[in-house]
């Protein structure tokens, strides 16, 4: 299985890119590189999410077979719809999770 985990270096991008290498997935991480790193045997590359140009570039990296988003949380619908949209040709399936709205606070 080869999977792109938006995010991956936090959190939950984190634990799911190690669990998905645990299993012998290949494993890629788009993120920032600004908090966190990559588990190791993750293949990482930088870029911004809002920025089409970087998911753009990102894209080039594909296919996979999963794309796992775990690092919307804060950004708008949009965004969103925009990453899926530039990675749909790329990705056998788009995961996205999100706990903003299962916790107060």
């Amino acid at each position: 299985m080869k999977i792109c985990v938006l995010g991956g270096t936090w959190f939950l991008g984190r634990a799911v890119a190690q669990a998905a290498l645990d299993r012998g997935w290949s494993v890629s991480a788009f993120n920032r590189g600004r908090s966190g790193v990559a588990p190791k045997g993750t293949r990482e590359f930088h870029g911004d999410r809002t920025v089409r140009e970087d998911l753009i570039r990102l894209a080039q990296e594909g296919p996979w077979d999963a794309v796992i988003d775990t690092s919307a949380s804060e950004l708008a619908p949009r965004d969103v719809l925009a990453g899926a949209e530039v990675l749909e040709p790329v990705a056998g399936k788009y995961v996205y999770i999100s706990t903003v709205n299962a916790y107060r606070g």
